[in-house]
C-alpha cells in the first residue's frame, strides 16, 4: 500500500502543479480562460488577479503532495502527515468544487479522485 500512496500522491501533486501553470502562468491565454467557462477576454482579465493566487495555492499543495510522496518512499519518521494533509485538502476542494457547480464534475473528480485513493492507501501504512 506504500507505494500506492507514493505513486498517486505524487500524480496528485503533479495535477497541481499543472494547476499552477493554467491559472497562474498560462491563464492569459483564452485556449486556457475557456476551459474554466470564461467567455472573453475581458472575465478573463477580471479573475486574472484572482487565478493567480489559486494557482499558487495548487502549486504549494502540488509540491507538497511530491515532497511527502519522496519523504514516504524513503520511510522519513512522521512521513505520512504532509502527504496526507497535502492529500486531504485536495479531496475538499474537489467535493467543494462538485458540489458548487455540477458542470464542473469531472474537474472535481481529476482534482480529487488520485489524492482520495492516496487517503486510502495511507490507512494502511
Amino acid at each position: 500500500m506504500v507505494w500506492i500512496a507514493v505513486v498517486f500522491g505524487a500524480l496528485s501533486g503533479i495535477f497541481h502543479i499543472l494547476f499552477w501553470l493554467m491559472e497562474a502562468v498560462w491563464w492569459r491565454r483564452p485556449e486556457w480562460w475557456r476551459r474554466f467557462g470564461i467567455k472573453t477576454q475581458e472575465q478573463a482579465d477580471s479573475l486574472a488577479f484572482n487565478m493567480l493566487n489559486q494557482g499558487y495555492y495548487n502549486l504549494f499543495l502540488g509540491v507538497g503532495a511530491v515532497v511527502g510522496s519522496v519523504l514516504l518512499a524513503v520511510e522519513v519518521p512522521g512521513r505520512t502527515t504532509l502527504l496526507g494533509y497535502c492529500c486531504l485538502f485536495m479531496v475538499g476542494a474537489g467535493v467543494v468544487l462538485a458540489v458548487s457547480r455540477r458542470s464542473m464534475l469531472r474537474a472535481a473528480l481529476i482534482q480529487a479522485g488520485p489524492p482520495l485513493v492516496t487517503l486510502i492507501a495511507l490507512i494502511w501504512v
